[in-house]
């Protein structure tokens, strides 16, 4: 990616004011669908941490607002603080993956159920690495939690001649930008653009029993990835 050069300074009238940053990462997303959806990962899965912020009087699960990871965070601080234990870090992961319906690279996010099947099928002996095979994501919107989601994976087989043109042209670093860590003072900006306006958080629904099935933590980790990927800005 070429880089931007950035005029400070005195110039003069001729400058275009609409250029999209450079400097952003330019990645396809993919959603994922009712049904089917074949992929093959051609990427180490990334982790990044996040806080699903919901506004009162809003609908849905939230907005995602990164964690710095660390005890600096002014979500997890306000979490603590108010007693709110929807506000905790949740760990999702990005994955590149081709996509056999579109036939195009793009980002996957998936969240713990899927990425314990994908880590199951990378420990046993026939599988191995997930980027030696296909995998099926079959999502189950009308299932319970615990089934929301079944992953299977294919025989194993090498990417084909067009796999690896797809692959050779994808954009890692880009990907890697997008799992970065933010300042504690980034995440306070992104969290004081949500309750601009007198705007408050929600109270948190009753807190599920620790071993109760379908706990709500879990339904809100996963059910959010229907929401990806407009994470907010850094």
């Amino acid at each position: 990616m070429s880089e931007e050069t950035k005029v400070y300074g005195a110039t003069d009238w001729n400058q275009e004011t609409n250029k999209k940053r450079e400097d952003l990462p330019k990645l396809n997303w993919m959603k994922l669908k009712p049904g089917p959806n074949k992929v093959r990962t051609i990427s180490k899965p990334h982790s990044f941490h996040f806080h699903n912020v919901k506004v009162e009087g809003e609908a849905g699960f939230g907005k995602k607002v990164y964690c710095t990871g660390q005890t600096d965070c002014p979500v997890c601080l306000l979490g603590l603080s108010t007693d709110n234990w929807e506000l905790k870090s949740q760990q999702h992961w990005l994955v590149a993956v081709i996509n056999r319906a579109t036939k195009a690279t793009e980002v996957l996010e998936i969240g713990k159920s899927v990425y314990e099947f994908i880590k199951t099928f990378n420990q046993d002996e026939e599988y191995g690495d997930p980027q030696k095979y296909d995998i099926n994501i079959k999502k189950n919107p009308k299932n319970p939690p615990a089934s929301y989601y079944h992953v299977t994976p294919y025989g194993l087989a090498p990417l084909t001649p067009e796999d690896l043109a797809l692959k050779e042209a994808f954009d890692f670093q880009a990907l890697q930008r997008k799992c970065l860590a933010p300042t504690a003072e980034g995440v306070q900006k992104q969290l004081d653009k949500l309750l601009e306006g007198g705007k408050k958080i929600a109270k948190p629904a009753p807190k599920p029993e620790k071993n109760g099935p379908g706990k709500a933590e879990d339904v809100v980790s996963e059910k959010s990835e229907e929401e990806t990927p407009q994470f907010l800005e850094k």
